[in-house]
């Protein structure tokens, strides 16, 4: 599932309008960020159920390690390399730099989301923009293990909290767009924490249903191309919808992703028939999905790259087929040693924080 997550923002991040195939992309590839999201929060609270399950409790400080080993190696050697292309390859004036210098210190303070919203001037290269996800992904991190080691256990508490926490995206990303639909209001609905954590808390209460109950597990199996249809459905009614009206799309639409992201990631793990195999489980898709978060951290900053020496011999008007198996082969083959040299090691230094088996 990661790797066809991932290819759609690989593909949403060529931004080409030549043809329908590349405007579908680009129009609706962002929705790759949004699935990360609600799988993201199935498979952590995944883990925190196995783990409050076999010990009765969540060791915190060894779940941030966890995630520190996870996503800081990478992240830090792209910082670097970014860095690097955006001081020597995309400019040279110097208020460009100087204004870099200056916010630098947002990236390794979780607050890149916040940096495109307020601070970011026009015309800055767009090296490290994709990072704001990232310090979404962070501060839930933060906020759900505590809430689930304190409170989960007290069941009433601990689903009102739960529900709170939905509403609130729900309320800021009204409140935002209802303010008028200015490049920071719109910003602020896209980029914000607060009007993003609801994606992840979907896949949260979906793994809490799936653990638990399971007659669940029962309806997947006998019903899922039924619910397979389903979730294209809810997919497929918002793809349809008013492009123009940008107060639904911002508000109403990461509801209706992330239901549909459930569906899909429900009915794959349960589903073994012979095309989900196929899709899901070809040796492709397992080693994409396996380099997926070194593949995200790197594409965009291997992207501008080579548009700089794409432009530099006059190339950038070519076939965009031929431009976006550049972008998309450079991006994979980067990956692939940024998994192998940098994260792989750590992965296996993570292994001692380990709690659950």
């Amino acid at each position: 599932m990661r790797c066809y997550a991932v290819l759609l923002v690989l593909l949403h991040h060529i931004h080409s309008d030549s043809d329908i195939i590349m405007n579908w992309f680009k129009v609706y590839g962002w929705y790759g960020v949004n699935f990360f999201f609600t799988l993201s929060g199935f498979l952590i609270t995944g883990l925190l159920l196995k783990e409050i399950n076999q010990n009765s409790s969540i060791d915190l400080k060894a779940f941030w390690m966890r995630r520190i080993f996870r996503l800081w190696p990478a992240f830090y050697t792209c910082l670097f390399f970014g860095s690097l292309v955006i001081l020597f390859v995309t400019t040279k004036r110097p208020e460009v730099r100087q204004e870099f210098y200056e916010t630098l210190f947002f990236y390794p303070l979780a607050l890149a989301n916040y940096l495109e919203i307020y601070i970011r001037k026009d015309g800055f290269p767009l090296v490290l923009n994709h990072f704001w996800s990232l310090a979404v992904e962070e501060h839930f991190y933060l906020l759900w293990p505590i809430l689930f080691s304190q409170f989960y256990k007290r069941k009433v508490f601990f689903w009102l909290s739960t529900v709170v926490l939905l509403i609130i995206p729900i309320y800021f990303r009204f409140l935002y767009i209802g303010s008028g639909e200015t490049k920071i209001q719109i910003f602020k609905t896209l980029f914000s924490t607060e009007t993003n954590i609801d994606s992840m808390l979907y896949g949260c209460i979906a793994a809490l249903f799936y653990s638990r109950y399971n007659i669940l597990k029962n309806i997947l199996l006998k019903n899922i191309f039924q619910i397979t249809s389903l979730a294209l459905l809810i997919f497929t009614f918002h793809s349809l919808g008013p492009r123009e009206n940008l107060g639904h799309l911002l508000t109403i639409e990461p509801i209706l992703l992330s239901l549909a992201s459930c569906l899909f990631i429900l009915g794959a793990i349960e589903n073994s028939n012979k095309l989900n195999n196929f899709f899901l489980k070809n040796r492709i898709a397992l080693y994409i999905g396996k380099i997926s978060y070194s593949l995200y951290l790197t594409h965009y900053i291997l992207y501008t790259f080579n548009y700089g020496i794409l432009s530099k011999f006059h190339l950038t008007s070519i076939n965009s087929y031929f431009i976006g198996f550049i972008q998309i082969s450079t991006s994979i083959l980067a990956s692939h040693f940024l998994f192998h040299y940098i994260e792989s090691p750590f992965l296996k230094m993570r292994k001692k924080f380990t709690r659950v088996h």
